[in-house]
C-alpha cells in the first residue's frame, strides 16, 4: 500500500496542474484599446487609456511585421509622472491619444504595436497587437 502512495500523489498533482491550466483565460488582454484607421495619407492609431492607467512611453513601439521599428509621423509628447510605488519619474501617456503612421513605412501592409500599460500600482504584461489595415478602410 505504501508503494502506491507516491503514484497516487503524482496523479493528483498532475490532475491539479491540468485543471489550473484550464482555469487560466490566456486570451485576456489588458484594458487598453487600440484601433487603426486608414486615411488618405496616413494610418491613424488611436489608443484608449482607462482612468488611473498609463502607457509607458519607453515601452511603446510601432513596427513592421518583420520587427523593423517605425517612427510615427505625429504623436503627442508624453508627460512626466511620479510612480506612486517606486517614487521614480517616468514618461507616460495618461489619457487617450493618437499617432499617425506613414503607410509607405509598411511594405507588407502590416503594423505591430507593442506596448506596456500600468495602473497606479501594477503593470500589465507587455503586449503586441497586429493590424493589417487596407487602403479601402477595411
Amino acid at each position: 500500500m505504501n508503494r502506491n502512495i507516491p503514484i497516487l500523489l503524482g496523479w493528483l498533482a498532475a490532475l491539479l496542474w491540468t485543471e489550473s491550466i484550464h482555469a487560466q483565460d490566456l486570451s485576456v488582454r489588458s484594458p487598453f484599446g487600440i484601433s487603426v484607421t486608414p486615411g488618405n495619407s496616413a494610418l491613424r492609431v488611436d489608443f484608449t487609456v482607462p482612468t488611473n492607467c498609463v502607457i509607458n512611453q519607453n515601452r511603446l513601439h510601432f513596427r513592421t511585421s518583420d520587427g523593423t521599428e517605425i517612427e510615427p509621423r505625429q504623436m503627442p509628447p508624453p508627460e512626466w509622472e511620479i510612480n506612486q510605488s517606486t517614487g521614480k519619474t517616468n514618461l507616460v501617456y495618461p489619457r487617450n491619444f493618437s499617432a499617425e503612421i506613414n503607410p509607405a513605412d509598411l511594405p507588407d501592409h502590416e503594423l505591430a504595436v507593442k506596448f506596456q500599460g500600468c495602473t497606479n500600482g501594477e503593470c500589465y504584461f507587455p503586449e503586441q497587437r497586429l493590424f493589417a489595415p487596407r487602403a479601402d478602410g477595411s
